[in-house]
Order: structure tokens, then C-alpha cells, then sequence
């Protein structure tokens, strides 16, 4: 379970509207399970004019088995918002995904299905979705095509986005446009986002960008500039932040027989490229052998076997601190010797491989 608090000072240009000044709230939290994900988030915003305005939302996901490279997950939103004395909008949605899973790429496809309220008055929600990512530490870019469809509205967007994560900075963007609308709106829009780690609990935030209008949650585009202060109110000192393909890795990683032979060993070698090393785990009962981490995106790879019982593989590593875990044929995940042992954001255990 992991929660957080974030207050800041936003300036935001609804269109159409003259700019306010606004006092931001937002607490969250987020349970993650081995196969489940399970979130919710509110906003309380005060206008310099008084005016205030609340938005909440909830959300649930399971993931089903993996097939080979694919894993199929189902997910639920539901949220709401008011303004002043007006109606509330509020919707429901059911979207179900499958995802294409490779170590450093991969893609989706999926639909979702729904309603959005205003007032007393419904329509239906339709949407299609694909994209695809690539990682290549410590970026993620992503890019996406998504119609959808809110009663007589329609509108596409096309997105591409990116993460960047390190050494207690995060820093993400987003660069979109909307090409066809039917009530919708138009245009180019983006934002950028950054976060900087003052303590293991606490951040601080800033933004800017532009952002289109959202039938669905009853938003209409605008502006904004915000500053603020995040408090994690769960916090593993010392530790990175999971990444985010977390709920599908701990399904895999919590998934498996048993092991019952002698705990393998890991040994770190360098390679001629500047930025490559050998991992070598020494399992000489093993048949198979896998390792997962952060340099991995936490995606298993297999190791290939020499004659000497020991498994190897020939994986990038940048200087620093890393986590990761091992699997013999097919097991538990285990910490091998050689690395310190630490309990990870979910209760569990990992290794600590330092690399200089």
C-alpha cells in the first residue's frame, strides 16, 4: 500500500475564461497486489475568487495469465466532479487491454466501454486504443492512437510520450494532437512534468502544458502552470521508486514451483563495452535459470549455461545501484548470494547489485 499527498499553486487559463490563481490538494493512494492494481485519487482546488472544485477517482485492474509473450487485463474506472453549484459530471468505464511483452519493447491494443453523466442525462462511452513502447534506461517512450466516442462526440488523439528516471529525478512529457473532432475541439497540445526528490518521503513537483478538453470527465481545455510538494506517506528509504509495469512483473515474480537446492550465487564481470557487464550465477543442479530487474524493466530473461555450472548473460548497466532477483527453473524468485538483501515497495525481497 503506498500514499501520497500533494499540495501546490497552480495558474490555470481555462478557454474561454479569464486566468485564476488556485490552491491545489490531492491525496492518493495505491494498493498493488500480485495480480491486482487497485487505486484512488481526489483534488480539492480553492480560486482566487472562492469558487472551489472537487474531482475524485477510482480505479481496479487484474491481469490474467501470461500466454507466451501476450497477458490480457481487464480494468474499471469510475470518478466524478462538481464546480460551484452546477451539475456534477460523473462516469463509468470498462476497458479490457492485451499487451505484447518484450524485455525492452512492447505494445497494446484495447477497448473500452461505458457511460458519462451530466446531471441526470447519460451517454454512452466507446473507445479503441493501441501503442506502443520502448525502454532504453533510464527513458521510456511510448506512442499511441486512441478514438473515442462520448454520444454525438468523436475525436482522435495522437500521443507520444516519455519517462526519465534518475538519481532522484523524474521528469515526463507529453507532445499530442488532436487530428479529427466532432464537437470535440482540435489542435496541439503538451505537457511537461518534473519531480525532484528531496527525501526518501518527500518530493517536490512542477508542471506546464496545455491539455484538450475530455467529454468523458466533463473538462474543457486549458492552461496551467503548477509548483508543489508531494509527501509519500509509505516510503522505502534508500530505495528507487518501483517502475511502473510493476503489477504485471509481481504477478510473474510471485508465480512458480518450488526451489529446493542450494541458493545460487551472482558474480558481476565487466565487458570490453563501457557500458555492459557479465552476470554470472553460479547454479550447477539448475536447468533453467532467469533474472529480472530494473535494468530489465523487470521483465525475466534467460540465462544461457556453460560447461562449469555456472548461467550467464551480457545485459547494460549503468553505474549505480540496482535491484534485482533470480529464478531457478521456473521457482520462487529468489536474492542470490552476493548482493544485499532488502525488502522491496511491496513487502517482498530483492538484491542490491552495486556497480562501479
Amino acid at each position: 500500500m503506498v500514499g501520497t499527498l500533494e499540495a501546490g499553486a497552480s495558474r490555470v487559463e481555462y478557454d474561454g475564461f479569464l486566468p485564476s490563481g488556485a490552491i491545489a490538494v490531492t491525496p492518493a493512494i495505491q494498493f498493488t497486489g500480485t495480480s491486482i492494481t487497485a487505486s484512488a485519487r481526489g483534488t480539492f482546488l480553492s480560486f482566487e475568487s472562492g469558487n472551489t472544485s472537487l474531482q475524485g477517482s477510482l480505479a481496479a485492474s487484474t491481469l490474467s495469465p501470461r500466454v507466451g509473450r501476450m497477458r490480457g487485463e481487464a480494468t474499471v474506472t469510475a470518478g466524478a466532479s462538481s464546480y460551484r453549484n452546477l451539475p456534477s459530471f460523473s462516469h463509468f468505464l470498462g476497458r479490457f487491454r492485451i499487451h505484447l511483452l518484450g524485455v525492452r519493447r512492447g505494445g497494446w491494443v484495447s477497448t473500452a466501454f461505458g457511460q458519462t453523466s451530466y446531471a441526470h442525462g447519460g451517454v454512452p462511452v466507446r473507445t479503441l486504443a493501441a501503442g506502443a513502447w520502448v525502454r532504453r534506461f533510464p527513458a521510456t517512450l511510448l506512442l499511441s492512437a486512441t478514438t473515442t466516442s462520448v454520444g454525438d462526440t468523436g475525436f482522435t488523439d495522437l500521443e507520444s510520450s516519455g519517462h526519465w528516471e534518475l538519481d532522484g529525478w523524474e521528469l515526463e512529457g507529453t507532445l499530442g494532437a488532436r487530428v479529427w473532432s466532432r464537437g470535440g475541439g482540435r489542435g496541439i497540445y503538451g505537457e511537461v512534468t518534473a519531480l525532484a526528490r528531496l527525501h526518501s518521503s518527500l518530493a517536490a513537483t512542477a508542471g506546464l502544458g496545455r491539455y484538450p478538453s475530455d467529454p468523458i470527465r466533463g473538462s474543457i481545455s486549458g492552461r496551467y502552470v503548477t509548483f508543489g510538494l508531494r509527501l509519500s506517506l509509505t516510503s522505502t528509504p534508500g530505495l528507487r521508486r518501483a517502475p511502473r509495469t510493476t503489477p504485471l512483473v509481481r504477478e510473474e515474480m510471485e508465480s512458480g514451483g518450488t526451489w529446493h537446492g542450494p541458493a545460487p550465487r551472482l558474480e558481476l564481470r565487466p565487458v570490453d563495452a563501457d557500458t555492459a557487464r557479465q552476470l554470472i550465477v553460479h547454479a550447477p543442479a539448475a536447468l533453467q535459470v532467469e533474472l529480472a530487474g530494473d535494468f530489465t524493466d523487470w521483465e525475466p530473461i534467460a540465462l544461457t549455461p556453460s560447461d562449469n555450472g555456472t548461467w550467464q548473460v551480457v545485459v547494460p548497466l549503468r553505474l549505480g545501484v540496482h535491484r534485482m532477483t533470480v529464478r531457478i527453473d521456473g521457482g520462487p524468485w529468489l536474492v542470490p548470494r552476493g548482493v544485499t538483501r532488502v525488502l522491496d515497495d511491496f513487502g517482498g525481497e530483492v538484491g542490491l547489485l552495486l556497480v562501479t
